[in-house]
């Protein structure tokens, strides 16, 4: 049995979280990568070349909690697999809570070889709700291996830099990233 590498990507609504994955799905499986989506957001994964992809939709909970041990039986059964899948990418439900998380990702040691949680963080939110953020938010990003404020370019400069500063001073400088075109950079960090 060969473990798989996962990778969570978790933020509210709208932040790009399906369009990355997609993005870097399709990026790995033209490289020969065997790629497994799992999708635990709203709704089915729209994003376009979706379809073409392997995805797995569980909904009715999020798998940081409730559903938490139906994620163990996916991986495990996938772990098992001839061959198992390179990475699973997992969409986790808009308001997955990190602490909660951290907890469940480090109970799949035999299953999983290798996890990263990515966080994305819309940068319109941030300067409209201004500092301090609301506690799921600055959790998301403090647990985060990697960190991208999209719509970067939107909001008032200032206001942005000053939100973004804030999270700076808590987070570790590498996790910062600034826009969702950043796929080279993302794929660096974790490995992939």
């Amino acid at each position: 049995m060969l473990a798989v590498k996962l990778v969570v990507f978790i933020g509210y609504p709208r932040v790009g979280k399906s369009g990355l994955i997609v993005a870097l799905a399709n990026a790995l499986k033209q490289e020969g990568r065997r790629v497994r989506i799992l999708h635990n957001g709203i709704g089915r994964l729209a994003a376009p070349g979706a379809e073409a992809l392997d995805v797995v939709e569980v909904h009715g909970g999020c798998v940081c909690c409730d559903l938490a041990m139906g994620l163990f039986s996916m991986l495990r059964k996938w772990a098992h697999e001839q061959p198992p899948p390179d990475v699973v990418l997992l969409e986790g439900s808009p308001t997955a809570s990190p602490d909660t998380l951290e907890i469940i990702l480090a109970q799949l040691y035999e299953w999983v070889h290798e996890t990263h949680l990515v966080t994305m963080t819309d940068a319109e939110r941030m300067a409209r709700v201004g500092w301090p953020l609301d506690y799921l938010t600055e959790r998301q990003v403090a647990s985060a291996d990697l960190w991208f404020v999209v719509n970067a370019d939107r909001p008032d400069p200032s206001r942005l830099d000053a939100v973004v500063a804030s999270l700076e001073a808590r987070v570790a400088p590498h996790k910062i990233g600034r826009a969702l075109e950043a796929l080279p950079a993302l794929r660096n960090a974790i490995g992939i």
